[in-house]
């Protein structure tokens, strides 16, 4: 069996626990509470990923733990949950009480048996407590974020156990609980047999952990005589992919339906009273979705890093970034300070500064982390913190250890690098995902998050990412003060490569089409060009036109506007208020790299406290949130993630369900009505909003984003008096959303 990029992970873990004959549970268990499936999907959040010190360059270590979510698993003991006959749900409160309430609940953290009770939901009365949160940080930006910030609600919320261990271990008290209920197993399912990982090693799901068999087999391929390195080198990628897709990615899949009619839908969510109400995407959950398990499985990884985060700051060290199970940790050979604004230290010239640790600390946090390693030690020895191999010379950790820097913009946007007589040489600014895939990570890689979806400007059918490395050792030189040479594609315009896969995307090419010879038109699966318009441009006008793999000839290509298939040009040329008609500026990638530059890191605030803005340079604290309500309620956030990213979709009801209580919403009960009532044209002018946009909001039953939301808003009130109005949480500097339950929405379908 060989594995491509075809398989995705969901598609291969499905695939094997299939073959098990491990049935989903809730196919096994129809009759689960779908209350406690509703505030599980409220308490699932993913990965921990934020900048911590933004635009200082500073020395590293650059640390990352083994196969986090298998590990979380094997931890948890979840294996006993994904085999049992049936799950019970027991209330368990006063033992999480109790538990919660120990003196030394960090250091019980490093026990395995402690890892077991996290299979634990908790309803709690957040008051300033560190918890992810879910909230509308960024004003100018139609979608929410997750940060693990101080939070305060007038109410009560449902986490993970894990969520809220890492909080205590923060804040040092206990948020009051409500409830705590405990995920057991119960029984074994009947007819479940061994199934074979590539055809040679037999695992019976009776006898074991899965997830660490996997594991622990691709740490054991180098010793394995019988494979080649071509083997090994496609076997490893692929064991990653199945123990990853096998213990979270397919307990959490939704998939998102549109429907031209209104569906009616029941909603369960972080209440304990379901509502009605209808949307015109409903989206259906995957066969294995399991709320409540993906929601602790995730509780729990973003614990991990809190125990890293906290035996960092206990040695008074400070982090540049972390990632899901990575974290860039300040700290050089023999340990120092360096300056940095809002650093809690002091130079002798008095600037702020904060401590780097010796390696020496930093390989004791390591040791730390031993004594959680679930897996076979003669297989996966030491320690399930790793000092990545990037940290040593040539990427080989059997030889010397070398000096990293790393200079970051914010979460997920950093570079890994060394000084060599000064001069930068990147090392690597992303994760290990991408060896799941079947990449080689070697040197000179740099973070393509914010990047990936543009073409390469040089060669377009490259797939390399060299172009990549060399605008990120632009900005890099910049910002360390050297000289900097200007990359000679910087002046192209930014374009994307997207395929004709919809009828709607064809008929945008009827006109063009007209008159040419069938080998000449735009057809089903042909790639087409995506330019991408200045936002300052006043025409409104979306390009896009047919593939064209020579960069030089971009500019003279036959480009369309999306909107009615109109030809059109584009031009680079600066606006200056004189613009033709018909002619749209788009976005050069000097435009992309300055604006990428300058990405602020909403959920995070500067070092005086301040929001973080475009030039914002320092240690970067907590944002507190306090919820403004009402509420909303979100479904999937990860629909058309490329068509996104590309610029294809954009308005977030294309791709981002919201289910509304309209007999508990500010938007419908109030705003609303208030624009019905006022002249359309008046509306249009005074929220520049488009007539389409306006449609939708007044008649589609599209709720708005925050930023129109907040426009519109303020239309209303002005039509109004403010006692009539209220409030309505416009004044509050963050509205956190809550999350609602895809799986039980279809189930409850009517």
């Amino acid at each position: 069996m060989q594995v491509t990029r075809a398989f995705s992970p969901a598609s291969i873990g499905k695939a094997y626990l299939q073959a098990m004959g491990i049935r989903p549970v809730l196919e096994r268990q129809p009759d689960f509470d779908r209350s406690v499936l509703g505030w599980a999907m409220s308490a699932f959040y993913g990965g921990r990923a934020e900048c911590r010190i933004r635009k200082v360059a500073l020395p590293v270590i650059y640390l990352d733990f083994v196969s986090m979510y298998p590990t979380i698993n094997a931890l948890m003991a979840t294996w006993e949950l994904v085999i049992a006959r049936r799950i019970a749900v027991d209330d368990v409160t006063a033992k999480v009480q109790k538990l919660l309430a120990v003196p030394d609940l960090f250091e019980r953290c490093f026990s395995k048996s402690f890892w077991r009770q996290l299979k634990c939901l908790v309803e709690i009365e957040p008051d300033n407590d560190v918890l992810p949160v879910r909230a509308a940080y960024d004003p100018a930006s139609a979608d929410y974020g997750i940060g693990v910030n101080p939070y305060r609600l007038a109410g009560s919320a449902w986490y993970p156990l894990g969520d809220v261990v890492a909080s205590a271990i923060f804040s040092g008290r206990v948020p009051p609980i409500r409830r705590a209920l405990y995920l057991r197993g119960v029984g074994v399912q009947s007819g479940l047999k061994p199934v074979a990982i590539w055809g040679s090693v037999q695992v019976d799901p009776t006898d074991g952990d899965f997830f660490c068999k996997a594991i622990e087999l691709r740490h054991t391929l180098d010793d394995d005589p019988s494979l080649s390195k071509d083997e090994r080198d496609r076997l490893g990628p692929f064991l990653k992919v199945l123990a990853n897709g096998a213990s979270y990615g397919i307990l959490a899949e939704f998939v998102r339906h549109e429907s031209k009619d209104p569906v009616p839908v029941t909603v369960y969510a972080d209440r304990n009273d379901p509502f009605e109400t209808t949307t015109l995407a409903p989206e259906e959950p995957g066969p294995y979705c399991f709320p409540p398990l993906a929601a602790c499985i995730t509780g729990a990884a973003r614990l991990m890093v809190a125990l890293l985060e906290r035996s960092v700051t206990d040695l008074g060290g400070s982090y540049v970034f972390c990632d899901t199970d990575s974290m860039g940790i300040v700290a050089d050979a023999s340990g120092g300070s360096y300056a940095c604004p809002g650093g809690p230290e002091k130079l002798p010239d008095s600037r702020e500064a904060v401590r780097a640790l010796s390696w020496a600390q930093v390989d004791g946090i390591v040791q730390r982390f031993a004594t959680l390693n679930p897996y076979d030690r003669r297989a996966v020895p030491g320690s399930i913190l790793k000092v990545e191999k990037e940290n040593f010379e040539g990427g080989d950790p059997t030889r010397p250890r070398r000096q990293l820097c790393c200079w970051a913009i914010s979460a997920k946007r950093y570079v890994l690098y060394t000084l060599g007589e000064g001069s930068p040489e990147l090392v690597r600014a992303t994760d290990d995902h991408e060896e799941a895939l079947g990449d080689e990570l070697g040197l000179a890689k740099a973070s393509q998050h914010g990047l990936g979806h543009l073409l390469n400007p040089l060669d377009p059918d490259d797939p390399s990412d060299d172009w990549v490395t060399e605008a990120w050792t632009y900005l890099l030189r910049k910002a360390l003060g050297l000289a900097a040479e200007e990359p000679r594609w910087l002046n192209r315009p930014a374009l994307t490569r997207v395929t004709a896969s919809s009828p709607t995307v064809l008929r945008w090419f009827k006109g063009l089409n007209e008159g040419k010879g069938y080998a000449e038109q735009v057809k089903p699966a042909n790639f087409l060009l995506l330019a991408h318009p200045d936002p300052l441009d006043p025409s409104g006008i979306l390009p896009i036109a047919p593939y064209e793999s020579n960069a030089s000839r971009w500019d003279d290509l036959e480009w369309i506007d999306r909107r009615n298939g109109q030809r059109i040009g584009i031009t680079t040329d600066a606006l200056d208020g004189n613009e033709r008609p018909g002619v749209v500026r788009v976005r050069t990638y000097g435009d992309v790299l300055a604006s990428y530059l300058a990405h602020p890191e909403a959920k995070s605030l500067g070092p005086e406290g301040e929001p973080v803005g475009r030039r914002t340079v320092g240690v970067l604290g907590r944002r507190p949130v306090e919820a403004a309500p009402p509420l909303r309620y979100v479904g999937k956030e990860g629909n058309k993630l490329d068509d996104r990213i590309s610029g294809l979709v954009g308005e977030p009801s294309d791709y981002r369900t919201e289910y509304v209580d309209s007999h508990n919403d500010y938007w419908h009960q109030v705003v609303l009505p208030v624009l019905a009532a006022m002249d359309r044209k008046t509306l249009i002018e005074k929220s520049r909003l488009h007539r389409r946009t306006i449609e939708r909001y007044l008649y589609g039953g599209v709720v708005p984003h925050p930023g129109n939301l907040a426009l519109l808003t303020e239309i209303a009130r002005k039509e109004l008096p403010q006692e009539t109005l209220g409030d309505g949480g416009r004044t509050r500097a963050v509205i956190p959303c809550g999350r609602a339950d895809s799986a039980i929405r279809s189930c409850q379908r009517s």
